[in-house]
C-alpha cells in the first residue's frame, strides 16, 4: 500500500488521504436494516465481484477501475461498466490487473470473504469458462463482431448526419 502511494500524483495522494478506508463498509451498513442483511449483501458483494473479474479475464477486457462498478446497497449485485471483450492483447493482460480490489473494496468485504467467497467465486467461474470453451470462444466472437459493426454503423450514421447537413444547407443557398 505504501509504495502504491508513492507512485501517484500529488493530487490523487489527497484524494486517497481524505477518503477513508471504510467509506464503503460504512455506506453498507448504513444501508442494512439488520447484520444479517448486512453480511448477505457483503456475501453477495464478494461473490458478485468475482464472477466479473473472471469475465473480464476470459473476455481480456480492459482493466476495471473502482468507478466502473454499480452495484446495488439493496441486494449486493454487481454490474459493471464499460465490459468491452478483446480491449486488451495477451500482453497487456500481463501487465496489468483485469481487475483490481480497491482498499474499499477490501474493507468492505473483510480479508475472510476475499479469500474465502470472492477467491472460490473467480475460481468456479474460470473453471466454468474452461470447461465449455467451445461454447465461450463463439460468444467472444459474436460480442467483438456485434461491438464493431455497432461503432461502424454509428459512424455511417454520423458520416450521414454531416452529410445531409451539408446538402440541406448547400439547398437552401
Amino acid at each position: 500500500d505504501q509504495q502504491s502511494k508513492e507512485c501517484m500524483p500529488s493530487g490523487l495522494k489527497r484524494v486517497f488521504n481524505r477518503t477513508p478506508a471504510d467509506l464503503l463498509r460504512n455506506y453498507l451498513l448504513s444501508k442494512s436494516a439488520s447484520m444479517e442483511v448486512f453480511e448477505c449483501i457483503r456475501k453477495m458483494l464478494a461473490s458478485q465481484l468475482g464472477v466479473h473479474a473472471a469475465l473480464r479475464i476470459a473476455l481480456m477486457a480492459s482493466a476495471q477501475t473502482p468507478d466502473e462498478i454499480v452495484f446495488s446497497a439493496r441486494d449486493g449485485c454487481v454490474s459493471t461498466v464499460n465490459l468491452v471483450p478483446g480491449a486488451c492483447t495477451a500482453l497487456q493482460l500481463v501487465s496489468e490487473s483485469p481487475f483490481r480490489l480497491s482498499r474499499n473494496i477490501s474493507s468492505a468485504l473483510s480479508k475472510a470473504l476475499i479469500l474465502g467467497v470472492f477467491q472460490t467465486a473467480l475460481g468456479c467461474s474460470l473453471d466454468s469458462m474452461v470447461s465449455q470453451e467451445t461454447i465461450l470462444k463463439s460468444m467472444m466472437h459474436l460480442c467483438y463482431y456485434e461491438h464493431h459493426a455497432s461503432k461502424s454503423r454509428l459512424d455511417e450514421d454520423e458520416n450521414n448526419d454531416e452529410s445531409s447537413q451539408e446538402n440541406s444547407t448547400n439547398s437552401e443557398i
